[in-house]
């Protein structure tokens, strides 16, 4: 600790005068040996350099290459830095240093808008219905919904317990004898083992977003086909399930959001960490 500062020692060595010559500050002669302790709170270093006799402390500070060939009126510019010096302090480019402090802001707002929407934003289910195989050949299924609000956001989700198998389907959403809304969706699971690994690809869900003109009463249609295998085109006894919702809001665009400004949080210190390791990669050999 010295001038109300915590410095860390970056480096403590032995020094010897193997060779004297010319006019010096202090009274030097062959064999004069110095500990020399070096500690770091960058931009600043201070230094303790003891013999047998006395002890000398001094303190610098790290000066950027710019402000020195300024202020002597140095001709040219200065070589670029190729390494980390000791006392050299961490300063980010003006975009990443932006960013980091935007997103220190910004990302908390954005997760909590996230976690609030996948807590309060789901909905209410205005249908809840399931077709059998048998049902969904035919193309005969039919089921009707109210919906009370124009505004709102609608999703249709699927849902089917297959297992090495594929379906599709199509839904048809009407208003008396127009048809509005017309969704297609696959669902399609695989699954097994592998050397001695259980694998799957695949997913027995899907799901579409829409909107819907007026509030009032639809009637929603349902037809699909499937298989066993990759190839089949006899259909897996499997029930789906369908179900819409409606004031549904809409979560990924704030997740993703959330992501980018964590991330932009975070390069900040990868890059701190980055350049550190540079500061210390000699001494840690050492």
């Amino acid at each position: 600790k010295a001038r109300g500062q915590t410095f860390k020692v970056y480096e403590h060595y032995n020094a010897v005068v193997n060779f004297v010559e010319g006019e010096l500050t202090f009274v030097a002669e062959q064999g004069n040996k110095v500990s020399i302790t070096e500690g770091i709170n960058p931009p600043f270093i201070y230094a303790v350099e003891k013999t047998t006799k006395e002890e000398e402390y001094s303190f610098g500070e790290y000066l950027e290459p710019k402000e020195v060939y300024e202020s002597f009126r140095l001709q040219g510019k200065p070589n670029k830095r190729h390494t980390v010096y000791a006392a050299q302090p961490f300063r980010p480019n003006g975009i990443v240093a932006g960013m980091s402090n935007a997103a220190k802001y910004f990302a908390p707002i954005t997760i909590l808008i996230a976690l609030l929407i996948t807590i309060f934003g789901n909905g209410k289910i205005i249908l809840d219905t399931q077709v059998s195989p048998q049902q969904f050949l035919k193309g005969a299924y039919t089921r009707s919904f109210n919906v009370t609000d124009s505004d709102d956001l609608l999703r249709l989700q699927l849902y089917s317990n297959l297992n090495n198998a594929w379906s599709w389907f199509e839904i048809i959403v009407a208003q008396g004898q127009k048809e509005l809304l017309s969704v297609t969706k696959q669902i399609s699971y695989y699954s097994g083992y592998d050397g001695g690994e259980r694998w799957s690809e695949g997913s027995q869900k899907a799901s579409a977003y829409f909107k819907l003109p007026s509030p009032g009463a639809y009637t929603m249609y349902v037809s699909g086909e499937g298989g066993m295998g990759e190839r089949g085109r006899r259909p897996q006894n499997k029930t789906l399930h369908i179900k819409i919702k409606e004031g549904v809001i809409v979560s990924r665009y704030f997740v993703v959001l959330a992501i980018f400004l964590s991330l932009a949080f975070l390069i900040r210190y990868g890059l701190k960490m980055r350049f550190e390791a540079k500061r210390w990669a000699d001494r840690d050999d050492d």
